[in-house]
C-alpha cells in the first residue's frame, strides 16, 4: 500500500513479508513501513516494522504491541502519525490517577473547611465551586480572582445557565497550587458573601 503525503512530496509504503499465516488476517502479517521522497526514492527512511501478531488473543479489546496503525495527518504538508495500545505496565497510569484523586480530595478538604463542599466528581480533573454566595455572576469573579488573587478559572456560565453561578477549576495542577488556589476562591467569595 502507498499513500502520498497530502503535499504529494512524500510516499508511505506499507509492505507485507514473511512468514505468512492461515490463521490470521492479512492485517496481522509482517508488515514494514517505509518513507521516502517522491523525487529521491532510493532515499528511504525505515518508520515501524510490526512482526507476524499470530498470538493475540481473540477477544475483545486485544491489539498488537507496537505501533499498530501509521498515516499522514490530514491538515500538515507532511507529518505521520501513529497509533499505538498502551501495552506493558500501566503504573504511569495508576500514579496519575492516584495523583488526580488526592488533588480533587486537597480541593475538597479546603471547601468542607470553609462549608462550601457541594458533591465530590467522579472522574474529571474538573471541579465546580459554588460561588453564589458571592452574588456574582461567574465570569465577573473569574475576571475579579484572576486580576486580584492571579488564580485563572473557567467561568461556569461558559457551561450553560446552570452552572452561572459555579467556577470551574482543574486539578491538574501540583498539590500545593490547588490547594492554595482553591482557599483563594474560598476568600474571595466570603469576602463578597459579607460585603452583601
Amino acid at each position: 500500500e502507498a499513500t502520498p503525503s497530502p503535499d504529494g512530496e512524500w510516499l508511505l509504503l506499507k509492505t507485507l513479508h514473511r512468514p505468512w499465516s492461515y490463521h490470521v488476517s492479512a492485517g496481522r502479517f509482517p508488515t514494514k513501513m517505509n518513507v521516502f521522497r517522491v523525487d529521491a526514492p532510493s532515499k528511504i527512511t525505515a518508520i515501524e516494522a510490526l512482526p507476524l501478531a499470530d498470538d493475540i488473543p481473540i477477544a475483545r479489546g486485544s491489539a498488537r504491541t507496537g505501533k499498530r496503525t501509521v498515516s499522514w495527518r490530514a491538515d500538515h504538508p507532511a507529518t505521520l502519525y501513529a497509533v499505538e495500545a498502551l501495552d506493558g505496565p500501566q503504573e504511569c497510569v495508576v500514579e496519575m490517577r492516584d495523583a488526580y484523586q488526592r488533588r480533587r480530595d486537597i480541593a475538597l478538604e479546603v471547601l468542607r473547611a470553609h462549608d462550601m463542599y457541594r458533591y465530590t466528581p467522579g472522574g474529571a480533573f474538573y471541579l465546580l465551586i459554588d460561588i453564589s454566595a458571592s452574588g456574582m455572576e461567574s465570569r465577573d469573579f473569574a475576571m475579579e480572582l484572576i486580576a486580584k488573587h492571579k488564580v485563572a478559572v473557567a467561568p461556569g456560565s461558559t457551561f450553560g445557565q446552570m452552572c452561572a453561578d459555579h467556577v470551574r477549576i482543574s486539578i491538574a495542577s501540583p498539590d500545593d497550587m490547588v490547594r492554595e488556589g482553591v482557599e483563594r476562591i474560598c476568600a474571595m467569595v466570603q469576602e463578597k458573601a459579607a460585603a452583601r
